[in-house]
């Protein structure tokens, strides 16, 4: 139970952080970088849109991100990345998510081990579609050892694999991945505090602060979703189809690093999404909660940005408009903000 309770937290990492676009919001001006402006502001904030598998030193290639980062009061982000004391959230996902959840995990782990024509892969899964996937596992993980394992061990394999070609496809584009894989907003956070340790070292004092706009709300989430078995009534049927759809995207995802790596230097926020529509499909937002999460943040933002100079990063697909939700530029717009591109 403690195994499979390990594996359900763990698998809420592998949770894609973008979407399609919605082509029919050209009313926000394209990029991937803007300021925030009028509407009573005395100094502008700044939004940029991330993109999670992209390397932390793309930021070198837009000197833009530095400058106006140096400029301002806080950094916004989805959550606080760099955030020492997460054990009393961890102990709220834990408690969030149901029992039944792990019973289902173990149920799943039995059905799987089966061999032959009793395997759920061999059962539900056509020809076509399995001669697919071994090809995707054997790109991803080097074998096809995955047909007689847990799903959730799967999905622990998946992720670090995936990790793992991320880091070789970075490492062909020319950046130094040894230092680690941190995240572009982890990279953000470094950069910000750095600043501010500077600061408080000296006369001007400590006066820049991070904020997470969710917290651990989308671990929450993923927690009481149940993530790793969306819906844990499913049968064996239903979850050998997923895990070929997520190994689908896995690698989709993989592949698309390079063009999007171009895209995000060139600014070109919409033709991001539109590569990234590739991997996800109409029933992604039921797990991104972009919506739902959009609505949640601009009950803050406003007031955050009247409060002084702010540095929001978030997730692109959070930021320009989607086929699930207009975005947060358009948002603010409607408010009486000016948005304006700078790159």
């Amino acid at each position: 139970m403690e195994v499979a309770k390990r594996l359900l937290l763990i698998m809420v990492m592998l949770v894609p952080q973008v979407l399609s676009a919605n082509s029919d919001a050209a009313s926000v001006p394209d990029g991937i970088m803007w300021r925030i402006s009028g509407n009573g502001l005395e100094r502008p904030s700044y939004v940029l849109g991330t993109v999670h598998t992209l390397h932390r030193d793309i930021i070198r290639h837009i000197p833009e991100i530095t400058l106006y980062l140096d400029s301002v009061e806080a950094l916004v982000l989805e959550s606080d990345i760099l955030k020492t004391d997460w054990q009393p959230d961890m102990e709220k996902i834990r408690a969030s998510i149901p029992e039944e959840a792990f019973d289902f995990a173990e149920r799943m782990g039995k059905d799987f081990s089966h061999k032959g024509k009793k395997n759920p892969y061999n059962k539900y899964l056509s020809k076509e579609q399995r001669d697919s996937l071994d090809a995707m596992m054997e790109y991803l993980m080097g074998d096809t050892s995955y047909k007689n394992l847990n799903p959730g061990i799967t999905f622990f394999l998946l992720y670090h694999s995936f990790m793992e070609k991320r880091r070789e496809t970075q490492e062909h584009l020319g950046y130094d991945t040894q230092a680690g894989s941190r995240s572009l907003d982890a990279e953000l956070e470094k950069l910000f505090l750095q600043r501010n340790e500077k600061l408080r070292m000296s006369s001007e004092g400590d006066t820049l602060q991070v904020l997470g706009l969710d917290s651990v709300r989308m671990f929450q989430y993923a927690a009481e979703n149940a993530l790793l078995f969306p819906d844990y009534r499913m049968t064996s049927a239903d979850m050998a189809q997923s895990i070929y759809e997520r190994v689908t995207v896995l690698t989709k995802r993989i592949e698309q690093i390079e063009v999007e790596d171009s895209l995000y230097r060139r600014g070109k926020g919409y033709d991001i999404l539109q590569s990234q529509s590739l991997y996800y499909d109409t029933k992604a937002n039921d797990v991104f909660k972009v919506e739902e999460r959009n609505r949640y943040w601009m009950s803050k933002l406003p007031a955050i940005i009247e409060e002084g100079p702010a540095f929001i990063a978030v997730g692109l697909s959070h930021v320009l408009p989607t086929q699930w939700s207009e975005g947060i530029l358009s948002e603010l717009m409607k408010l009486g903000y000016d948005v304006t591109p700078i790159h």
